[in-house]
């Protein structure tokens, strides 16, 4: 783990950034305040196309597929 202070991650922000996108735990201390971890987050799945044709129906309501689709949670 290394530790920058918010000054060093101020005028070296790549850094950090970079050691944490390279699965190294990166802590951001102040003094007085409680440190924070900076790591990557994974990105959200993006939806099936083909699980979304499938849920799809041949004559369905226009409007009440529009509703859903817009509805959905995409997952």
């Amino acid at each position: 783990m290394i530790t920058f202070t918010i000054a060093e991650a101020e005028t070296q922000l790549a850094s950090p950034i970079d050691r944490a996108l390279n699965a190294e735990a990166v802590v951001i201390a102040q003094a007085g305040r409680q440190p924070v971890e900076i790591k990557p987050i994974r990105p959200a799945a993006l939806p099936s196309l083909a699980r979304k044709r499938a849920r799809l129906q041949a004559g369905a309501d226009p409007v009440a597929l529009a509703a859903r689709l817009r509805d959905d949670d995409w997952h």
